[in-house]
């Protein structure tokens, strides 16, 4: 027998007054509700209130939680913005409806659909011997450094978007591409795909428009990382962990 969970949420806020997965759907709000997933006989479900909650923010939200709970509060997080951006039809303008059978809002006058869809992008580890490469970017106001990053560009595979980003943002050449593993991430609709690759030639050439600093870091150096449960954590983690272990 399946149960049913609830997550509140406008996209940006979260709904916590007394848990975050509700078992039945909350009286005090008023919205439409979607179902998001069958997972392990568990519907989940998002409610789009109709009007501002006063709720926590989703960013902080995400990641004191688990990455199993996280990748349901994401999951209703990206449906909930999806479902308020496609309420009219991107191609004539009309009135779009949510379908019943399938996660698809529909234009009875075009035919068109849409779906919710995620953007891709690359996280790239930059690493030479005993070191790596890590950037401090503009819109952060932590002293954390980080791995480098960027969309997919249209027609480039993931390999080709990590040699073009790294290049681009730090000026140096890369081979030797490995995938790592990936993360859902709702800000906005992201699917980042995490790759470690070899340093080959190139000096450092920081792209000023995105990193305030770019540098070289050996394992003794690194202090603050990036938040626990974001998969740029985990890749460097994983990278002081093999250093660890080879000596």
């Amino acid at each position: 027998m399946k149960t049913n969970r609830w997550i509140v949420t406008d996209g940006s806020h979260v709904f916590t007054q007394t848990n975050l997965f509700y078992t039945a759907k909350p009286p005090m709000i008023v919205g439409d509700e979607i179902l998001i997933r069958e997972d392990h006989g568990v519907n989940w479900y998002v409610l789009v209130p109709h009007e501002p909650i006063n709720g926590e923010n989703l960013r902080d939200l995400l990641l004191s939680y688990s990455l199993e709970d996280q990748q349901y509060l994401s999951a209703a997080a990206e449906v909930a913005n999806w479902y308020k951006d496609h309420r009219y039809c991107p191609r004539c303008g009309y009135r779009t409806r949510r379908l019943s059978n399938e996660l698809a809002m529909a234009c009875d006058k075009c035919r068109y659909r849409s779906y919710p869809r995620l953007s891709p992008c690359v996280l790239a580890l930059v690493e030479d011997g005993d070191r790596i490469l890590l950037a401090h970017h503009h819109r952060s106001n932590e002293p954390v450094y980080t791995v480098l990053a960027g969309f997919i560009e249209v027609g480039e595979s993931a390999e080709q978007a990590v040699l073009r980003e790294v290049k681009e943002e730090a000026g140096v050449h890369v081979s030797n591409i490995r995938y790592l593993g990936s993360q859902s991430w709702p800000f906005p609709g992201q699917m980042m795909l995490a790759y470690i690759a070899s340093y080959e030639s190139g000096e450092l050439s920081r792209d000023k428009n995105e990193l305030s600093d770019l540098r070289w870091f050996k394992k003794d150096e690194l202090a603050l990382l990036p938040p626990l449960g974001t998969i740029s954590e985990a890749m460097i983690s994983q990278w002081l962990a093999s250093q660890q272990s080879a000596e």
